[in-house]
């Protein structure tokens, strides 16, 4: 689901502007999930976040990110096992 905020692309940065990023955060703290959604939307960026492995899988097939934040311990989950499906799934393969 997208963060609070409106970001809208502008076009291409120019003359000193900074590169904005489509992040996407994989969290499971609401409030952790939140301060960093509020800190990149400051910072100018697109922001999506969810909150388990099943959504950030549905998101990344939706909508390739620049960039992923991922909670490693996500409850009874591991993060890193959304990194072993993306290797799995061309589609999906993140480079590093």
């Amino acid at each position: 689901m997208p963060c609070s905020g409106n970001w809208s692309a502008s076009g291409p940065p120019c003359c000193g502007e900074a590169v904005k990023h489509y992040i996407l955060v994989v969290e499971d703290n609401p409030l952790n999930r939140e301060l960093l959604c509020d800190w990149l939307e400051v910072e100018g960026h697109e922001v999506s976040s969810v909150e388990d492995l099943a959504a950030a899988m549905s998101s990344l097939e939706n909508r390739r990110p620049d960039a992923v934040l991922l909670d490693v311990q996500l409850g009874d989950q591991d993060g890193l096992s959304l990194l072993r499906g993306c290797e799995n799934n061309p589609d999906l393969a993140l480079s590093r």
